[in-house]
């Protein structure tokens, strides 16, 4: 049971991360996101966003 608490979890965190990326660039012409991706990196989390911007694959990182 602790195991799927610990996914459950990883799962609404990686869902509420895609939201925010997604809310937060809404507003960015020619800027899509591709991928958004958080990770446990010890105590804190790394948080992972790859973007297309005008035909340029991007990728920005930082720990939360």
């Amino acid at each position: 049971m602790e195991r799927f608490a610990q996914f459950a979890v990883a799962a609404a965190r990686q869902a509420l991360a895609e939201q925010y990326v997604a809310e937060a660039l809404a507003g960015e012409s020619g800027l899509r996101v591709t991928e958004v991706s958080l990770t446990q990196e010890g105590d804190r989390g790394l948080l992972t966003v790859r973007l297309d911007w005008q035909g340029e694959a991007l990728a920005v990182q930082t720990l939360l």
